[in-house]
This record gives structure tokens, C-alpha cells and sequence, in this order.
């Protein structure tokens, strides 16, 4: 949404971190689309949502018919065990999309997210570091991935791990 509505300049775009102590250790730094994704860096995103505006978020959560479609909660909370609410099969559907090229947003950012996505070879990284991801990969094998927590509507704990797409080099299929 950022990158398609030109509420950043690019994923490069640097936004400076200007909160307090109880935001985690990795989010308590100036961050890129890149960083803030690999960190979930709550804050980041509450200023995209900003720029972004009420309006424009709603109608993107239409466009994709993502979950409930329910921003009401707040501009920079909905998300957040807020009014939103998504499946778990309409969030396959959403990376389905997503991953194939199916959401009306420019192609261009699509590309530039699903190239933030991509781990390091044999680790997940996320707010709290890199993990150990050794799972039996054919060589070649690349992963994009977007890990998150959060707590549901009724304030239990949600864990996300979100494996996007995994793609192997056409010479080892």
C-alpha cells in the first residue's frame, strides 16, 4: 500500500525513530520498509497508515477484499487485534495473490516487497534476530517470509509465521 499510494518514496526511504523505551530493542532505531518488515516495527507502519490516510487505507482493504475489510478501529491500530479480522484461508488467498501478481497495485511494488521478503539462506529473520531455518531445501531454494505477532479481538496471543513462496531454480526441479 506505502509503495503503491506514494505514501514512501521507495523502499529505501529512511524514517527516523522518534518514540520511547517500551518499543522492542530492534524497533528503537531509525528504520527502511525493509527493516521495519523484518522487525515488525509497529511504529513504522503507524506512520505509513498516517500518510497513507483513513480513506485510502479502506479502500485498499477493498481492493484486496482482505478479511473483514474493517478499518473502523482506528488508522493506526486496526490491524493490531483491532477491527480488521482475516482467516486464516483469506490470508492464503491474499499471498496467493500477492505472490502471483493478481492484487491491482503497479507491479513494480509488488516486486520491491517480495524482494524485502526474502531471508538469508537457512535463517528466518525477525524482530528478535535470526533463526535457524534448516529445513531439507533443494539447492537453490529461496524463501520470502513475513513473521508477526499480535493478540486477537478477544486478547489472545497470535503468532505469524507466514512462509510467502518458496521457489526453486528451474534447474533443480
Amino acid at each position: 500500500i506505502a509503495l503503491d499510494a506514494g505514501a514512501i518514496t521507495g523502499p529505501g526511504e529512511v524514517m527516523n525513530y522518534t518514540g520511547g523505551d517500551n518499543a522492542p530493542v530492534s524497533a528503537r532505531r531509525s528504520h527502511t520498509l525493509g527493516t521495519a518488515l523484518q522487525s515488525s516495527v509497529v511504529w513504522y507502519f503507524q506512520k505509513v497508515a498516517t500518510r497513507v490516510g483513513a480513506d485510502r487505507e479502506a479502500a485498499y482493504l477493498r481492493k484486496f477484499n482482505y478479511g473483514n475489510q474493517d478499518s473502523r478501529s482506528g488508522l493506526t491500530t486496526f490491524w493490531l487485534g483491532g477491527s480488521l479480522q482475516i482467516t486464516p484461508e483469506e490470508q492464503l488467498a491474499f499471498l496467493q495473490d500477492f505472490f502471483e501478481g493478481r492484487l491491482p497495485v503497479k507491479a513494480e511494488a509488488v516486486s520491491q516487497v517480495q524482494t524485502l521478503l526474502l531471508q538469508p539462506p537457512g535463517t528466518v529473520v525477525n524482530s528478535v534476530g535470526r533463526h535457524a531455518f534448516n529445513a531439507p531445501w533443494p539447492l537453490g531454494t529461496t524463501v520470502q517470509a513475513k513473521t508477526g505477532g499480535g493478540k486477537d479481538a478477544d486478547g489472545r496471543a497470535v503468532v505469524q509465521q507466514c512462509a510467502g513462496d518458496r521457489r526453486e531454480d528451474a534447474a533443480d526441479r
